[in-house]
């Protein structure tokens, strides 16, 4: 007896709308630790601007993917950081003097880390979840 298979080599690209990749536990603890850092910093103006700097980058990044332009994972995180200190840079004199660096920059950087997004669709997700951390953050 004989069985035929089909096999298709080449890379699986993870639908970005996929809850399940990564994990959403994972994704749903990075978005908490994006508003528990952002509400101790208590910095809402600078919280929200830093959150819509994420998305408008997120909102790029989609652009060009869907027209087949999708940036490799380097420089995906290159635009994402730049909109990050871009967004810190024109913070006002009082929320100079927040330190959003050690506060919740650094802890929320290792997070990302930790979930070892191997493309750009899930350092997509990572970033989402930050960002509704940050919108959420009191």
């Amino acid at each position: 007896d004989y069985a035929e298979h089909k096999v298709q080599i080449g890379k699986v690209v993870p639908d970005p709308d996929d809850p399940d990749e990564p994990t959403p536990g994972t994704l749903a603890e990075l978005l908490e630790l994006s508003k528990s850092r952002a509400s101790a910093l208590h910095d809402a103006g600078t919280a929200e601007g830093l959150a819509a700097a994420i998305r408008a980058a997120d909102a790029e990044l989609g652009r060009m993917c869907e027209s087949n332009r999708c940036p490799g994972l380097a420089t995906a995180k290159a635009q994402m950081v730049a909109a990050i200190e871009q967004r810190l840079l024109q913070r006002p004199a009082r929320s100079q003097r927040v330190d959003w660096l050690n506060g919740w920059r650094k802890p929320v950087s290792a997070a990302i880390a930790k979930i070892n997004a191997g493309d750009v669709a899930t350092y997509r997700k990572a970033m989402r979840a930050v960002a509704t951390g940050l919108s959420e953050a009191r």
